[in-house]
């Protein structure tokens, strides 16, 4: 008798599969024998019979720990104990039946497995023993996301609500936010198109999470809506025994070290972080009715070292290393609203200023689950969650107050019914609502220093400063507020080697949005003298009247049908097709306009559709394979194709639907007066000016495949090598401005723009637009490795060498701190570079460690019940490049420079210097020629790596008749090695030609310094 479970099988999300064979003492079929699988936590059964090739299969089993009895006339009964079932995954299993009486049962404790032959397997369980032992900083449900090769995290993402607040993984070089994240089967996506996550950053409620699956490559017809991987978690459910658990985690500064950029001399920044929750789950009704609630809070206080660029004193008054300068009295007063440097004197009229900035956040966190088994044939769940969430921080002067808030809400009921033996329906409803709002609290300067009358003070921009009035708190208040309604059915029927599956669902979108941005005003500077002079180069506004509120509603629905065949013990293969269809959004008020032709067009097009709906022709195709030549499970090879659509749905109208005329109305001037805005705007020839989406697309779509092969070195150790892929088509890109300068051609085929050049639509200001013509590419080799020991060592470890290219990173505007806003619309080709989110090597580990005894009695209480835990991250730096920093090729945009690229000196020393005070020589680069663009390329140098390692020491206090209370010590970057940003200022070069002093300059870490974490966890 031998036990092969847990062998994956992509088709459920929430269920998983037994399938397996009976054999007598000659390894010849039994058929007939009656089989019956019970899970050990509810008691949950599933009688199925075995065909005349001696197998059985019983699909749609919940997650748990099973027991298979097997019975047949003339042998002794068998029974195979310990088959451990995930959710999505086929535990198969091989049973040989003893000759002898009924009376006599054989009982065999199954083993787990290391390699998978099943076709539909396409990524990684994190179990529940990882997920509640192994260190996560923040214990956020998706911590553990790059656990699987060929997976990266962004942490170089922007982090605001229209592109995702909490963990960003790219997988296979995708976009971040083209991945679904699904709780229990349902898509929990914001509308961005991220993780869920709260305004603290993070996804509470792993302890009341049984699993978490990473399908990296899901090759499944089953699983759409994201054009990469499926990150899907499965929430534990009661059982016919009381259990449950209690926790507090706490942190204190006073055990931590400092960053990097904190400030020797000053007192350490606070962190004061309380983090406490319980889980209580049992029956109601013994065998039929279970529940389970979890709560969880997090209330934190955390300070940090802002270093921002300012105005040193003697500039203030005029005096600047290239000259004194007369300062216009009404650029005065906002002149003095800058801090005065209490740092470095960076040479050209800045400097640094050094502040303490405190978060405030308060997390809290419910969830709770019914489980019902009204017969044997028939199960149902539902889960319902919710997550409120706030927090508070000031701006890099300490000018503004940014307040972010969140409040999520989930509910879901699937129900089974076991039609046969070899036909199983599934019924799923959900409910989704996930809000975001940032707002902010203006500063306490004097009465009219605005730019616009009665409103507060807008931003003002200068070349070598940071700029007072952020970007962020430009657009609030911001609120994204996203309601889903999902249905899906799908039924599974198995018949001699096939298991047919079929399915369809359908979603209503409802999107609620604002966000008046710019309604402050923003003046651009092209250097600090420009600023003591009162001569702004550019500003823009929202005028007033402009209405940003829109109501979006789309519905979306799909089908798929596929097949999983076993063509032979050693071999499956799998094919299937989906469809994917939706509609374009609507609005509910009609504010609705479109520019058809962007650059022949004189004016827009009123009312919907927003865009010709490109999804008519939606049938994506997946095929894989799995196969192993020996029959043993020593050696597997696996291969893999398969084509993903990215939908065009609330994430293109985060910023595109809310930013067009003639409902949002945004002036652009050149040289306009200063300081009153909207008077300037008033006394200007204003084009008209659009940020939108473009009305002709085409629907974007990926190819992802892969090749590996699998190799167990012995019972407990395996290996795996693999090719990944991937090749985005038509993704949506961001044009900064379509509508440059018009360029003439040279000789030597570069672009030449004259200083009068008119605009290529001459009818219209600032065109930005979003555009379904950019490509991706990827290939990555990677390594894993796998090694389990039944004596309480774990290893799960993987590298990838991968390269990811593409011509845009951002679809909604510029998503990471390392994205540009597409210097020229005249050749998309010219952008073709590392993607914002490459990195070409990343390694990636968890480990853990049960101590063996040691001692008895008082030696085994103190030295006794010990646990080590580790989770390593090592990563190359993310690419980026400088820029000019004013408009030096004469484009003309009303967008400022679209972050235009230097030149590269004809004898460079090493660019890359790796001092955080200078990261690269900006000596590297020169100016190019006026009227033409630089020669450098996009992303060509690379950032600083990322080393972290968390620590995790565990010992158990007390055990007595199930409950264990443990204490938990925990070290978070336990090497405290400083992980660098990209330079916080790229710009080389101010309009007059003089260098940026601060350039190349690096002012944040990624990651925290070490932080201690001190923790009690009882559970029952």
């Amino acid at each position: 008798m031998a036990a092969v479970p847990a062998v994956p099988s992509a088709w459920a999300q929430t269920m998983g599969t037994v399938e397996g064979v009976v054999l007598d003492p000659s390894e010849a079929p039994v058929q007939g024998s009656e089989v019956k699988l019970v899970e050990g936590g509810t008691g949950l059964s599933r009688a199925v019979e075995t065909g005349m090739d001696g197998r059985f299969l019983a699909a749609g089993l919940p997650p748990g720990t099973y027991r298979i009895e097997a019975v047949a006339r003339g042998f002794r009964p068998a029974v195979l104990d310990g088959i451990k079932l995930s959710a999505g995954r086929t535990a198969r299993a091989g049973i040989v039946l003893q000759i002898g009486d009924l009376l006599e049962a054989i009982v065999i404790k199954a083993e787990q497995p290391l390699l998978s032959s099943s076709a539909s397997d396409s990524g990684g369980t994190i179990d529940r023993p990882q997920l509640a032992g192994l260190p996560l900083n923040g214990r956020d449900l998706f911590d553990l996301a790059a656990q699987q090769p060929a997976v990266v995290i962004a942490n170089n993402n922007e982090g605001a609500i229209f592109n995702g607040l909490g963990i960003q993984p790219s997988v296979n070089g995708n976009r971040p936010n083209q991945n679904s994240f699904r709780i229990d089967g349902l898509y929990v996506n914001d509308a961005s198109g991220s993780a869920p996550a709260s305004a603290g950053g993070r996804l509470l409620g792993i302890e009341a999470i049984e699993e978490l699956r990473l399908i990296t490559n899901p090759f499944s017809a089953e699983y759409g809506r994201a054009a990469s991987a499926v990150f899907t978690a499965v929430s534990r459910s009661g059982t016919n025994d009381w259990h449950g658990s209690a926790y507090y985690f706490l942190r204190n500064n006073a055990f931590d070290a400092r960053n990097f950029f904190d400030t020797p001399t000053e007192k350490m920044p606070a962190l004061r972080r309380n983090h406490f929750g319980g889980l209580l789950g049992g029956p109601v009704r013994r065998g039929r009715l279970f529940l389970l609630a979890n709560y969880e809070q997090v209330g934190e206080v955390r300070s940090r070292t802002q270093r921002a660029i300012t105005l040193t004193q003697l500039a203030r008054q005029g005096t600047l290393p290239s000259g004194n300068v007369t300062v216009n009295p009404a650029a005065k007063p906002f002149i003095d609203l800058y801090p005065l440097p209490n740092g470095r004197d960076f040479g050209d009229g800045s400097g640094e200023f050094i502040s303490p900035a405190s978060t405030e956040a308060d997390d809290r966190f419910f969830s709770a689950r019914a489980d019902f088994l009204a017969t044997a044939n028939m199960r149902s769940s539902v889960r319902i969650s919710s997550s409120a969430a706030n927090t508070t921080s000031p701006d890099q002067f300490r000018f503004w107050v940014l307040d972010t808030a969140s409040r999520f809400a989930f509910v879901q009921s699937e129900t089974s019914i076991v039609q046969s033996p070899s036909t199983l329906h599934n019924f799923r409803f959900g409910y989704s609502k996930v809000r975001n709002t940032e707002d902010a609290t203006p500063p306490n300067i004097p009465a009219g220093l605005t730019f616009v009358a009665g409103r507060p003070i807008g931003t003002l921009e200068v070349t070598g400063l940071t700029d007072l009035t952020s970007q962020t708190v430009s657009s609030l208040p911001r609120i994204h507020d996203l309601s889903s309604y999902q249905l899906n059915y799908d039924v599974t029927h198995t018949t001699r080697g096939h298991t047919l599956h079929l399915g369809a669902s359908s979603d209503h979108l409802s999107f609620s949005q604002l966000g008046d941005f710019r309604a402050n005003g923003r003046y651009r500077f092209s250097s600090i003298q420009a600023l003591l002079l009162g001569r702004p180069v550019g500003g823009d506004l929202m005028y007033p009247g402009s209405d940003t509120s829109r109501l979006w509603r789309q519905s979306q629905f799909s089908f798929f049908a596929q097949d999983e065949a076993r063509l032979s013990a050693g071999l499956s293969l799998l094919l299937g097709v989906r469809y994917e269809g939706y509609n374009s959004p609507s609005e509910a008020g009609g504010k609705i306009a479109v520019l058809i032709n962007p650059l022949q067009d004189t004016k827009l097009t009123l009312g919907g559709p927003l865009f010709d709906n490109p999804s008519a022709g939606n049938f994506a195709p997946r095929a894989a394979l799995a196969w192993d030549p020996s029959g043993s499970g020593r050696t597997v090879i696996r291969a893999g194709a398969g084509m993903f659509f990215d939908l065009l749905t609330s994430r293109e109208v985060t910023i595109a639907g809310m930013r067009v005329p003639p409902f949002y109305r945004r002036a652009f001037m050149t040289n306009p007066a200063f300081p009153d805005l909207l008077a300037a705007a008033a006394a200007a020839t204003i084009d008209s000016a659009m940020d939108g989406i473009a009305h002709k697309v085409e629907q974007p779509y990926v190819l992802q495949y892969r090749f590996s092969v699998g190799q167990r070195l012995d019972r407990s150790t395996s290996i795996e090598a693999g090719y990944s892929g991937s090749r985005g088509a038509h993704l949506l890109g961001q044009f900064g401005d379509l509508n440059v300068a018009q360029a003439q051609t040279m000789a030597d085929g570069r672009l030449f723009f004259p200083a009068t050049g008119p605009l290529r639509n001459p009818a219209f200001g600032r065109i930005g637009i979003r555009t379904t013509d950019f490509n991706s590419f990827y290939h990555a080799l990677t390594l894993r490795l796998q090694r389990h020991l039944s004596s309480g060592f774990r290893v799960d470890a993987n590298y990838s060498y991968a390269k990811a290219i593409d011509e845009s990173s951002s679809s909604t505007q510029t998503d990471f701190d390392n994205s540009d806003r597409m210097p020229t619309p005249y050749s998309i080709r010219s952008q073709r570079g590392p993607a914002d989110f490459d990195v070409r090597q990343a390694f990636n580990a968890t480990a853990s460690w049960t101590l063996p005894a040691f001692g008895r009695g008082l030696a085994h209480r103190f030295f006794g019940d010990w646990s080590l835990q580790s989770v390593i991250q090592v990563q190359t730096g993310f690419p980026f490049n400088p820029r000019v920093g004013f408009d030096r090729a004469r484009m003309r945009s009303g967008f400022g420079d679209l972050d235009q690229r230097p030149s590269l000196a004809s004898a460079t020393p090493p660019v890359i210097l790796g001092d955080p005070a200078r990261y690269y020589d900006p000596m590297s680069f020169i100016l190019p020629q006026a009227g033409y663009l630089g020669d450098l390329g996009r992303n060509t140098l690379t950032g600083p790596g990322l080393f972290t390692s968390h620590l995790g020491l565990h010992k158990s206090l007390w055990k007595y008749e199930g409950q264990d209370l443990r204490f938990r010590f925990e070290v978070f970057n336990a090497t405290n090695h400083p992980n660098f940003d990209v330079p916080s200022e790229l710009r080389l070069f101010t309009s007059s030609g003089g260098r940026v002093g601060s350039t190349g300059r690096i002012t944040t870490t990624s990651t925290p310094a070490r932080q201690i974490q001190f923790a009690l966890h009882w559970s029952f």
